[in-house]
């Protein structure tokens, strides 16, 4: 960034040094100087001041530095938004920034309690949604998943509360769900995914009355079965689902991943992709590029059963008619790919 050569003007860093020196003040008391309380009102602007100035000069840490400091005045001044604010801005530093991920997570933990405490559930969950797409930018899915862990306990808690209030949308309470649950498949966590959806499934079925949201969790549930190769349990919850829709269009969800399915049985590769970019619109990318690559998978592992269906029968013949073969079965299955 270029500074501007006038002489009166000041940089960004002296800006900055100066507002946070200020700040200090304002919240330090003095017996000596009379000053029996901390001015955290005064202290807000000037704390402010020098974290974006602090931010325009790249000095991560004087910027997380003055960012705790305005959470703390926050918290004081009993304005519990903007203290969760700040302790969020500060995870994303910790992130983005200096690659420190528990440092990070320490702090989103805060900035969530900060929030609840008023319950600004929307902030809290858009919060944790927004710190675990940063951990997955930087292949952190442990931390992903920690995160969005935390949404998932704290949304089983409040759901009778957020259902309640039908003029708010809480569709927030769906993207957390669901971005938890699509982590939890990229950690090949397939079990733990089914069970996260039936609790959640168990939970929201009784309030919510726009059933085709209900019914996403449902083809989560369809997807882990198939990446587990649990194909049993496929049709039943196709049924279960299809019970609780009040309309045609609810199941239209289910009915693309059905058609998923179809195609992947049959091996039709390009009607399986036309019918998995409508399942596209419901669901995140990498979910979708990972049920891709077990549709590739699938057709390999069907062309080695029918490699060895094909030896065994081999070996069947030569066996009736009194010869001998040194084929064997893995080598012939491979040999068919």
């Amino acid at each position: 960034m270029e500074i501007s050569s006038d002489k009166n003007s000041k940089s960004p860093q002296s800006i900055a040094e100066e507002a946070k020196k200020r700040a200090d003040s304002d919240i330090k008391v003095s017996v000596i100087c009379c000053k029996y309380d901390p001015d955290y009102l005064s202290a807000v602007p000037n704390y402010e001041r020098a974290a974006k100035n602090y931010a325009l000069v790249k000095d991560y840490k004087e910027e997380i530095y003055c960012r705790e400091k305005l959470a703390l005045c926050h918290r004081h001044l009993k304005d519990t938004y903007s203290e969760g604010t700040n302790l969020e801005k500060v995870a994303n530093i910790y992130i983005q920034n200096l690659n420190l991920y528990e440092e990070a997570f320490v702090n989103i933990k805060n900035a969530t309690l900060a929030f609840r405490l008023k319950g600004d559930y929307q902030y809290e969950m858009n919060a944790l949604i927004k710190l675990a797409l940063n951990y997955r930018e930087k292949k952190e899915l442990d931390y992903a998943e920690k995160t969005l862990q935390l949404a998932h306990e704290e949304i089983l808690k409040i759901a009778h509360i957020v259902t309640l209030d039908k003029e708010h949308s809480y569709d927030y309470i769906y993207k957390a769900m669901t971005a938890y649950c699509v982590v939890l498949i990229l950690q090949n966590k397939l079990k733990e995914t089914i069970s996260t959806c039936q609790d959640f499934i168990k939970v929201f079925e009784e309030f919510e009355d726009n059933k085709a949201l209900i019914i996403n969790f449902y083809g989560l549930i369809v997807i882990s079965h198939i990446l587990t190769e649990d194909y049993d349990m496929i049709d039943s919850v196709f049924k279960e689902s299809k019970n609780i829709c009040q309309k045609a269009s609810d199941f239209d969800t289910m009915n693309n991943i059905y058609d998923c399915w179809t195609w992947m049985k049959e091996g039709n590769e390009e009607k399986f992709n036309l019918a998995l970019r409508i399942v596209d619109v419901d669901y995140d990318n990498a979910l979708i590029k990972k049920f891709k690559e077990f549709y590739k998978y699938y057709q390999g592992k069907k062309l080695k059963d029918v490699g060895k269906q094909q030896f065994e029968e081999i070996s069947l013949t030569s066996k009736k008619s009194g010869k001998e073969t040194d084929i064997e079965g893995k080598n012939f299955a491979d040999a068919q790919l």
